[in-house]
């Protein structure tokens, strides 16, 4: 079943045929399922991009030859 407020979309439905309706509803219902069906793997996707840019911040922090100039450890959380 198809909610909304939109009153364009509501005119819309009105003056669409009925089959065309159940077609875009049975289309949502199948892309609501496929999303389901891969919502671990995108999860697993955002984990690994999240894992790549923390490799390359370390990668630039530690071509970075300031650091070794810092006499304390709080030093190197500033850079």
């Amino acid at each position: 079943m198809i909610t909304t407020t939109d009153p364009y979309l509501l005119a819309c439905l009105w003056t669409a045929p009925v089959d065309q309706v159940d077609a875009h509803e049975m289309y949502c219902t199948q892309l609501q399922r496929r999303v389901e069906e891969l919502r671990p793997l995108l999860t697993k996707i955002a984990k690994r991009e999240a894992v790549v840019q923390t490799r390359v911040e370390l990668e630039s922090l530690k071509s970075n030859p300031e650091r070794l100039k810092a006499k304390d450890s709080k030093a190197f959380e500033t850079r």
